[in-house]
């Protein structure tokens, strides 16, 4: 599993993709393996590989992705609750 370094939140970390009824991506821990957040949020694009990140909660979360090359935007969006959410479509290994 590849690792990354996310300055925002100062830890080496991994990114596990797992399809539900969405496809939802999660934050761990590389070193101990602990969940630290789900990225997404619980709603289906409908596009295979692709997820709303949740940007409302981690503002550097868009620029993060693309600057590790582990999404692209789509340049579709989510309103939901007077926000914008952004979709990204995610690569298939990370």
């Amino acid at each position: 599993m590849n690792r990354y370094y996310c300055r925002p939140i100062k830890l080496y970390v991994c990114l596990v993709l797992r399809q539900k009824d969405y496809l939802e991506v999660l934050l761990f821990g590389h070193t101990n393996g602990v969940l630290l957040f789900p990225i997404t949020i619980p709603f289906s694009t409908g596009r295979n590989l692709c997820a709303y990140v949740n940007n409302k909660d981690y503002p550097w979360l868009c620029e993060w992705l693309v600057e590790k090359d582990l999404a692209h935007p789509t340049y579709r969006s989510l309103i939901r609750n007077n926000f914008a959410y952004q979709e990204f479509k995610f690569k298939k290994e990370n």
